[in-house]
């Protein structure tokens, strides 16, 4: 399997990163980077409720069936929702690893991800056998934002050690749209998207 190696002058490159001057190793397909449908990241808990999933594949499926492209990060819960329903529904998907290419080929988490590399492209900022730590996973997150014209965390159960509710943060001091579902629609109010409100994210109310 090949992997290529993006720096700024790459053609495929993606120019929303230029001026972060990350070198990127990439597997799959790579035309993704380069067609001009918009972007929207999907992103939320590990530890997704059901309420979580439900809003995670209609959202999902609605922006895939629109034509719009989606990014997240692999991790299990409301990203592995987004990219089941993206390939479900024949989109495409920019996943963005929190380790080395190498170090995630090798395992288990590639095998739901090999087989469907026509409408998947694979990003890693580093070194190719980096392992998955939680400060990667934060860093990676700014790529994302960064990748993404919008940002939609469909739940983040906490505030504190949340990713999803830092992504999200972040990505509203980066000045990008940020939608959270609407706490009110769930059993239980998640605190992440309750916070995120009150920091400026805008609501789906479905």
């Amino acid at each position: 399997m090949e992997i290529i190696t993006l720096t700024k002058e790459h053609p495929y490159y993606p120019d929303e990163l230029k001026e972060t001057n990350l070198t990127l190793r990439a597997i799959g397909n790579l035309e993704i980077l380069k067609l001009k449908s918009k972007r929207i990241a999907v992103v939320g808990s590990r530890d997704a409720t059901y309420d979580g999933i439900y809003y995670a594949k209609r959202i999902t499926r609605a922006l895939v069936n629109k034509g719009y492209i989606i990014v997240s990060g692999g991790a299990r819960g409301i990203d592995t929702v987004a990219f089941e329903t993206t390939i479900e529904y024949n989109g495409n998907f920019i996943l963005v690893i929190a380790e080395g290419i190498r170090n995630y080929i090798s395992s288990y988490k590639f095998n739901a991800v090999k087989k469907h590399l026509k409408n998947v492209v694979v990003i890693s900022q580093y070194n190719d056998y980096d392992t998955w730590t939680g400060y990667r996973a934060m860093l990676r997150n700014e790529t994302i934002i960064r990748l993404s014209n919008v940002v939609v965390v469909v739940e983040s159960i906490k505030v504190e050690h949340s990713g999803s509710f830092a992504c999200g943060k972040r990505a509203l001091e980066l000045g990008k749209d940020v939608y959270v579902v609407n706490p009110n629609l769930f059993k239980t109010k998640p605190a992440g998207n309750v916070e995120l409100v009150k920091l400026g994210a805008k609501t789906l109310n479905f």
